[in-house]
Formats: structure tokens, sequence, C-alpha cells
């Protein structure tokens, strides 16, 4: 698998200052979860997607089937996992709508169960 390594611009500087090394592993067309091999080459993972409902409810359908695999190999390597929430697919509005004043309470709600129901470190949203 080809594991896309990048730096992103608005990621807290305390984390490149430590010397983080992220990648991005997408989980769409059956692409295979980081190996354990790359998984020594990180410090951060960002899986790739969730995708928002225009109610702040979540479309799971993109969510990469290893991630819960991925959490548990990346954690015994001392590497943080995160969710990458949005991007790419034209769904922008859904995310404006689901993060209106509406919605907004939802959508809080349902990313944090989310992390906590995965284990995840963090949320990268797009």
């Amino acid at each position: 698998m080809a594991l896309t390594v990048a730096a992103v611009l608005f990621l807290p500087e305390t984390l490149f200052a430590k010397g983080a090394v992220i990648g991005y592993a997408p989980g769409h067309n059956n692409k295979p979860a980081p190996s354990a091999a790359q998984l020594d080459r990180l410090t951060h993972v960002m899986a790739f997607s969730l995708q928002t409902n225009s109610n702040g409810t979540l479309d799971t359908s993109t969510v990469p089937s290893w991630l819960s695999t991925l959490v548990t190999n990346a954690h015994a390597k001392g590497v943080k996992v995160s969710i990458s929430v949005g991007g790419g697919d034209g769904r922008s509005a859904n995310f404006a709508s689901a993060t209106n004043s509406t919605y907004r309470g939802d959508f809080v709600n349902n990313i944090a169960n989310f992390v906590e129901l995965y284990k995840l470190d963090g949320v990268d949203i797009n």
C-alpha cells in the first residue's frame, strides 16, 4: 500500500517541534490498512474518512473496515490515530449544515461518541 505522508500546515506547531511524522491512510476502494513496517515510520496516522449528514449525524459508510484493527496495531507501537472528517467528495454542503447552530451540538456529540467508540486520539476536520 502506498501510504501518503504529508505535513499539514494547520496542525499545531508543537507536533512538528517534536518531530511528528503523519501518514494518511485512505480506506476507500478496498485499500489495505498501513502495515506494521509503515506504522514503524510514523508518529500519527489519519484514517480517511468519516462523512457528515446535513442533520449532524455521521455517515460511517466511508469509514475503513479495518479502523479498529489499525487503532490496536498503531497504539501498540505508540502511534496516535485520528479520523479525517469530510473532504474531497462534494459533500461540503452537508458539513456546513451539520455544523450550523441548529445541529452543531448533535454533530459534536456524534463525533465525540465515534472517537470514544474507536478509541481514537483525535479528529482531522477537512
